[in-house]
């Protein structure tokens, strides 16, 4: 009698139970793996929240007179609105013939809803001391600057104009931090910190 060829029944669940072991083994460490990388993804979305405000922020405030700060609270909204001297063109002159700085527009910042938009809404014509109140918030204007955020604590300390905002963004359950400590840059050195 020839020997047969092929396979037995044996075999086939001999080799089915070892690739069912090899696959038990292996699904804990992907699904372990996806919620790491899941994990990073909230952590990073998170931080990306939070340093793209401070950033942002830092460097209107920076520009700004420290003189038309206004920081309204309403309900559990924040609006921020100061006057920068920074160019809408890039290309026109921050000084009269004087040396005085001339003022341009206004920056205004929303916190609402656990988001943060931002808006500038220019002078009618740029002056070397603006008056007038602050613009109306106007959402068309504005665009998104960070989301997820929870927290958005703005203080002005009595006598100083310095601006003092701690941000918290979380996402999902991620959280990052920062606080940001600005002076205008006509008055001195700033402080960026955790």
């Amino acid at each position: 009698m020839r020997p047969r060829s092929g396979v037995s029944l044996a075999e086939i669940l001999v080799a089915s139970c070892l690739l069912l072991l090899v696959i038990g083994l292996f699904l804990p460490i992907w699904r372990i793996a996806m919620r790491t990388w899941a994990r990073s993804e909230e952590v990073q979305s998170a931080q990306r929240d939070t340093l793209a405000l401070s950033y942002r922020l830092r460097r209107d405030y920076l520009s700004s007179r420290p003189q038309s700060l206004r920081v309204d609270r309403q309900g559990g909204q924040v609006l921020i609105s100061f006057q920068s001297y920074e160019a809408a063109k890039g290309k026109e002159s921050l000084w009269t013939s004087n040396g005085e700085i001339l003022w341009r527009k206004w920056i205004q910042y929303q916190y609402k809803n656990l988001q943060v938009r931002r808006r500038e809404e220019a002078l009618a014509t740029a002056t070397q001391l603006p008056a007038g109140p602050t613009p109306p918030w106007s959402a068309a204007d504005a665009h998104l600057v960070a989301q997820h955020v929870e927290s958005f604590e703005v203080t002005t300390p009595s006598q100083s104009v310095r601006l003092d905002v701690r941000i918290v963004a979380q996402q999902g359950s991620a959280n990052s931090s920062t606080s940001v400590s600005v002076l205008p840059a006509l008055y001195g050195m700033d402080v960026l910190g955790p």
